[in-house]
């Protein structure tokens, strides 16, 4: 029961958001309660003059169907990529490895690689799915694995 609690917490560490985070203003969504975006904003420093927020009139806004919207929920993320291809013979490596930078850009692969940037579960299965595709049937080795919110 205690897990169910942290899952869907209230308090959320407002430190870890990005700087240009969109917060919500719309306390009558249905869905307000386990937002990431309306949790974030009223914790916001009432120091802070002005900050950015969504806006209210947006098809589906304080709806069901918010496309906005962001689950409070903690996700399991990875950490580093400078451990992920040691144990794979090289021909293969450089394929997946080329074709993630391909994917991501050179700068997100390598914000990524160096564990600058957490691995979303989205961006996980995309890299399982290319390594699978190039014939790695190993264990996918992060450098870490984290839980935090999908901002």
């Amino acid at each position: 029961m205690e897990q169910e609690s942290t899952r869907h917490s209230t308090e959320i560490d407002i430190t870890t958001k990005p700087a240009d985070y969109l917060k919500c203003i719309l306390k009558d969504c249905p869905l307000c309660d386990h937002c990431l975006r309306y949790l974030a904003g009223l914790q916001q420093s009432s120091e802070i003059a002005y900050i950015g927020v969504l806006n209210p009139n947006y098809p589906d806004a304080a709806t069901e169907r918010c496309q906005m919207f962001r689950d409070s929920q903690k996700v399991i993320m990875k950490r580093g990529l400078k451990g992920f291809y040691h144990d794979m013979p090289r021909y293969i490596e450089v394929d997946i490895r080329n074709e993630l930078i391909d994917l991501f850009g050179r700068y997100h692969y390598f914000s990524l690689r160096r564990g600058d940037a957490l691995i979303t579960p989205a961006e996980q299965q995309t890299i399982a799915k290319i390594c699978r595709k190039h014939g790695w049937e190993g264990e996918l080795k992060y450098d870490a694995t984290v839980e935090s919110w999908l901002w």
